[in-house]
């Protein structure tokens, strides 16, 4: 895409100043760069992430939940479609998952949310769907449902981080946040649960990989596992199967688990994954390579 062809609303807050300033130039750093023929790719990349997008800011000026938030950006999108990615959620994939999304709505004319199943012992942290077939990976979505009891679940589906809405979803906010009482929030999913209801929303079980950016240990994983499909880190530190570098490594492990566990980052599953990270910062060390920073890079 040509420069400033993408256009980016982020809906901010006080405090969140840094936001905005990591997409705009940075003198101090690309003067210090600049004319050092070792910096050259790295000054590249610093200069272009300025130029990712037309990116504008808005600030929610009040707590009022994430559908308060998305109305704070009508006069932004005006009478179009436009996708809705939560900051908190993190998606990974070849596809990106957006416009995986975008064709579902321009395919189907309707609504699209980002789904993925969810385990059991999660969906009351979500919410819960009622889905019917459509075809491939497209599903009516008929009812939504925000923190089920267990009672409540109608299906593993949940919605995580992206969505495609029409822009009639406007007047169904406006509407909404006149019934809002102080110290409620205006909450999007029951608007989309309405437009379900009318038989106008998709449920789209996206090609992808998503991180919980709202918990710790999602922040580790996320960077860890983007970092060690990264060519600078990834590509020189695993030595053939993963497998192979358990055994050498079991007493760091065990280190790393403990400290972990002690700042609460460590739930179910967390033993696998770290059981899969340290064997390949084992091979690091084995080999000598020089510990880096993990890149952010490769997330859409």
């Amino acid at each position: 895409a040509k420069e400033f062809d993408l256009l980016q609303l982020f809906i901010t807050n006080r405090g969140k100043g840094v936001i905005e300033d990591h997409f705009d130039h940075s003198f101090e750093l690309e003067a210090n760069l600049a004319g050092k023929k070792n910096k050259e790719k790295i000054y590249e990349e610093v200069k272009a992430v300025a130029n990712l997008a037309n990116i504008y800011f808005i600030r929610q000026k009040e707590t009022k939940g994430l559908g308060h938030a998305i109305l704070c950006g009508k006069s932004f999108v005006g009478d179009e479609p436009f996708a809705v990615l939560y900051g908190d959620d993190v998606t990974v994939s070849d596809d990106p998952v957006t416009a995986q999304l975008c064709r579902a709505y321009e395919k189907y004319g309707k609504g699209v949310v980002g789904v993925k199943e969810v385990p059991d012992e999660l969906i009351s942290m979500y919410c819960s769907l009622d889905v019917t077939p459509l075809e491939g990976r497209a599903m009516s979505c008929h009812k939504i449902i925000e923190k089920p009891t267990p009672e409540q679940v109608m299906s593993n589906y949940a919605i995580l981080g992206r969505v495609v809405l029409p822009p009639e979803v406007f007047g169904m906010l406006e509407k909404g946040l006149t019934t809002v009482k102080p110290g409620e929030e205006l909450y999007l999913t029951d608007v989309m649960s309405e437009l379900g209801a009318r038989g106008d929303l998709v449920a789209y079980d996206f090609d992808g990989i998503r991180y919980d950016m709202g918990n710790k240990l999602g922040i580790m994983k996320a960077n860890c596992e983007v970092a060690l499909k990264h060519p600078e880190i990834g590509g020189g530190c695993v030595c053939g199967n993963v497998a192979d570098n358990i055994r050498p490594c079991h007493t760091r492990f065990a280190y790393y688990f403990e400290q972990a566990k002690s700042l609460r980052m460590i739930s179910h599953g967390g033993f696998e994954f770290l059981f899969f990270i340290l064997p390949a910062l084992s091979c690091c060390r084995r080999r000598g390579t020089r510990a880096r920073k993990f890149p952010s890079s490769g997330y859409r």
